[in-house]
This record gives structure tokens, C-alpha cells and sequence, in this order.
């Protein structure tokens, strides 16, 4: 007997069945670690190993001749298994984006060139030594085609091989500052074709590899990242009343706090029939633009009633005088009778108590907005009448931290009184709706009345102590029980005392 036929059969009867049983193993124990050799093993059980124990009965043990058709058909799924595989291989071992464990990481340019060399590789051998095709007279027609292509598209293939080699020497990666052909910016990508630049204003430009492949390249070690930017245009309406410059006003202040908003360009857009248009241009990061444009126009609408402006209804324009009177009216009658409701105001005279209703204004805050900022002056004593208001203060780590929730009723802003720069900001944390009472008109109420003095002392006070606390001013407090009271610390009744004083002397 062949011993030729002894081996290969020993081959197949306990190698092809113990290299399974090995391959199954590899298979679980890669499978558990999430390995991506896993594939590649499920490959070689699946399609090359069987394939390949019939190709080796048919040559080795029927000893079939090459031209049998069978075996030529066998043969080629042999070689369609290993390319399967080969690719899994590839997948792998090689990647375009964050390498992980054992992997490579290769331009995509690169990458498919690899693929794609593989395949024909192997498509050529079978085709050839299998199926004994003339390989010569295709690659010779191929040869001829490929010329004329070449010269109808030398623009193209220029940048593919100016591409190729960008990608194998990698002046630079995607997220590099570079400057090329006079412009400056950031590479968002690299392809084949083309390298994609970001400016700091967030325009693009897109560069031929061709034009990168004969230009000097500058490279900058530390350009921060700058993120992508976009303008967005918000239109709004307001009566053609309402004074431009108030209106371009209340539109800025409406964006006051924002995160995300880069830039901003209030202007008027347009005189229409019974109200002005106006445009208010934003510069914001893409990925927060809906929302903050979201927030923005909540804001415009409380904006809006701070200002006394008036925003449109194309029903109900143009409105009648008398309208506008009533709505005026009936606004100062609420306002009256909610004065005379408040526990610490009814110490005042009637004649005071209508002057003060007569000169207060309303003003109307959105959830988020900034009623006062700390160090800047208080615009007066806010009542606040609906809402709810947070009272915040940097610590002695400047920190920014609460010291005191304003519920309706009650007041905040006192510093106005004493013409003072506010030591904590105020945020709205409901929709707000406060009454301002003007510092002035606030001392004359307050000079009127000892008995308002002591109770507005006495709850300022407390204020304070809260301030204090969080500020770690434990010698001042010392101070105060010691009876050295620094002048800055003397009671708000002496100094809203001298504060009047003054005021009727200035009169």
C-alpha cells in the first residue's frame, strides 16, 4: 500500500477531528475575554478546515486528476474560506480608529488597500492555476485601460497617491493645528481624497491632497482644541412704541448667564405694519445650540415685561387706547391691594403707603436669571410678589453657596437702601414676579415710620448673621460680642437713620 495514502488518511481520521476539537477550546477561552481573534477561530473550524480535509481526500486519497470539475469547484471555496478568513484576520489586527488590545492602528487608506490586495491576490491564483484563465492577456488589457483611465482622471489619482502617502507619513492626525496653503486650522479629518481644516471662527475649508502634496506644512506643537461654533437667528416683535434702543436692550439681557453663548448681535430687522421686528444673531457650541435658543426665548418673554415692552398678537393689533388704559389700571389696582396685604407695611400712613404704590414697578423674572449680581449695587428693594428666589454668597474658599431661600411676601435687595454694593447675588428659581421699590422712595417710607425701621432691622440682621456664617468671620462676631463693633458692622437703623438724614438734607 501507498504509504503516501496511510499518512494523509491518519491525517483525516484523527488530525482533522483532534485540530476541531483544539480550535473549539481556542474558541471558548477567546470568547469569554471578548477577543476579536474570535471570528477568525470560528472561520478556520467553520469554512477552512472542512474544505480543506476534502480537498485533501480528493487529491491525496482519490487521487482525482486537476481538471476534474468537482475538485476544481472544491478547490475554489478552499481558497473563497481563506480569504473569509484572511479578512477576519485583518479586521483584527488592524484598525482606522482607537486601537485596542494587540491591534494596529493604519490609515483607512491603508487599511482597504490591504483588503483589497488580498482578494486579488487570491482571486488571481485561482483564476489562474485553477481555472487556467490567461491572467497575461487581462493584465495586459487592464494595463491599456487603466492608462486611458489614468489620463481622464490624473486629478483624481493625483490626490489618491498624494492621500496614500499623507496617510503613510503622517505629517500630521486628525485634531493637529496646521497651516497649509495660508490657512490656518484645526484637521477634522483625513481621507483619500482630501484633508478637511476647522478655523477658529468654525468655517471649513477642504484641501486637495494633490495641493497639500507640493505645499509646506505647518505644524503647531499646542493649539488649544476649539469647539464647532454656529450663529442661529432669533426673530421677535415689538410694538412700534417700544424704543428701539430699550428693546436692543432687554434682547442682551436676555442672555446674561447662558453657558454655551459665544457671541451675541441684537439689531433691528424690519418696520412692519403695527410692530418693529427685531433679530437677535447667537454664536453658540453646535451640540447646545437648540437649547440654549430654547432658553433664550423663554427669557426674551420675561425680558419683555422687565422692560415694559410689548410683544404682538396679530389678532388683537392694533389695540385700542382705552384697552391699554384699563390693562394699566387694573395692573396698579393689583398691585395697590397687595401692598396694603403685606404684615410689615401696614405700620405706614395711608398718604405714604398710596405714594409708595404709585412710583414702585413691576418686573418679571424667568427660572435661571440673575436678579442681582454680587458687588454690583442693588436697583432697590425687591418685594417679592410670586416665585421663589435663591440668595447666594462666595465662601472664605470662594465657593459660591446659599445662604437664604425669599419666598412671596417677603424682601430682598436692602443694601439699595444704603447705596451699597450687594454682598450676595439673587436667582430666580420659579418664575418670578417682583415689585422694586426705588431706594429714595424706600428711605422716605422707612423715615415715616420707627416701628417699620425695627422690623426691617431685625430681619436684615438675621440675613446678615447667615452671610457671616458662611464667610468664616468668626473675629468680627467676636467683635460684636465684645462691643468693638467695626463701623462697617453698626446697625442698619443707625445707618438707615443717617441714610434719611442725608436725603432730606440734599432736598
Amino acid at each position: 500500500m501507498d504509504t503516501s495514502i496511510v499518512f494523509w488518511g491518519f491525517v483525516i481520521i484523527l488530525g482533522v477531528p483532534a485540530l476541531a476539537i483544539v480550535l473549539g477550546e481556542c474558541i471558548h477561552f477567546f470568547e469569554g475575554r471578548g477577543s476579536r481573534l474570535t471570528p477568525v477561530l470560528r472561520h478556520l473550524r467553520g469554512y477552512v478546515l472542512p474544505s480543506a480535509a476534502i480537498l485533501v481526500v480528493m487529491e491525496r486519497l482519490l487521487q482525482l486528476p486537476e481538471t476534474f470539475l468537482l475538485l476544481k469547484l472544491v478547490e475554489t471555496g478552499f481558497w473563497i474560506a481563506v480569504i473569509v478568513t484572511l479578512l477576519a484576520l485583518l479586521n483584527a489586527v488592524l484598525t482606522t480608529s482607537e486601537p485596542g488590545t494587540f491591534q494596529i492602528q493604519v490609515p483607512n487608506l491603508l487599511f482597504q488597500a490591504l483588503r483589497g490586495l488580498a482578494i486579488v491576490g487570491i482571486a488571481a491564483h485561482v483564476l489562474g492555476d485553477i481555472w487556467t484563465v490567461d491572467i497575461k492577456g487581462i493584465t495586459t488589457a487592464l494595463g491599456v485601460g487603466s492608462l486611458a483611465i489614468a489620463f481622464a482622471l490624473q486629478d483624481t489619482l493625483s490626490n489618491l497617491v498624494s492621500g496614500f502617502l499623507l496617510l503613510a507619513s503622517k505629517p500630521f492626525e486628525v485634531g493637529d493645528w496646521i497651516e497649509a496653503n495660508g490657512i490656518k486650522g484645526q484637521a477634522i479629518d483625513i481621507s483619500w481624497r482630501s484633508v478637511i481644516l476647522r478655523n477658529p471662527m468654525g468655517e471649513t475649508f477642504e484641501i486637495p491632497n494633490g495641493a497639500l502634496g507640493g505645499a509646506t506644512i505647518k505644524k503647531y506643537p499646542s493649539t488649544p482644541k476649539i469647539p464647532a461654533v454656529k450663529w442661529s437667528c432669533i426673530k421677535v416683535g415689538f410694538d412700534r412704541k417700544d424704543p428701539p434702543n430699550r428693546v436692543l436692550e432687554a434682547l442682551e439681557s436676555a442672555t446674561v448667564g447662558i453657558d454655551g453663548i459665544l457671541k451675541i448681535f441684537p439689531s433691528l430687522g424690519s418696520y412692519d405694519d403695527y410692530w418693529t421686528t427685531y433679530e437677535l444673531r447667537i454664536q453658540t457650541a453646535v451640540p447646545k445650540e437648540r437649547r440654549i435658543s430654547a432658553t433664550v426665548k423663554a427669557r426674551i418673554y420675561y425680558a419683555a415685561k422687565r422692560y415694559g415692552l410689548t410683544m404682538p398678537v396679530a389678532e388683537q393689533y392694533p389695540p385700542s387706547k382705552q384697552i391699554l388704559l384699563e390693562a394699566s389700571s387694573a395692573q396698579r389696582s393689583q398691585i395697590a391691594d397687595y401692598l396694603r396685604s403685606l404684615p410689615y407695611l401696614t405700620a405706614l400712613n395711608s398718604a405714604v403707603l398710596d405714594n409708595l404704590i404709585e412710583e414702585v414697578e413691576v418686573k418679571h423674572y424667568g427660572v435661571g436669571e440673575q436678579i442681582i449680581v454680587a458687588g454690583e449695587p442693588d436697583e432697590g428693594l425687591y418685594v417679592l410678589k410670586a416665585g421663589e428666589v435663591k440668595l447666594t454668597a462666595k465662601d472664605f474658599q470662594d465657593q459660591e453657596r446659599e445662604i437664604d431661600r425669599v419666598f412671596p411676601d417677603s424682601f430682598f435687595g436692602e443694601m439699595a437702601l444704603l447705596g451699597e454694593s450687594s454682598p450676595v447675588s439673587a436667582i430666580a428659581t420659579q418664575d418670578v414676579e417682583v415689585i422694586i421699590v426705588y431706594p429714595e422712595l424706600a428711605r422716605r417710607a422707612i423715615d415715616s415710620s420707627p416701628r417699620l425701621t425695627q422690623e426691617m432691622n431685625g430681619f436684615i440682621e438675621e440675613r446678615k448673621r447667615s452671610l457671616c456664617r458662611i464667610q468664616s468671620v468668626e473675629n468680627l462676631l467676636e467683635a460684636h460680642d465684645n462691643g468693638k463693633v467695626a463701623v462697617e458692622q453698626r446697625s442698619l437703623l443707625e445707618r438707615l437713620t443717617n441714610a434719611s438724614k442725608s436725603s432730606r438734607e440734599e432736598s
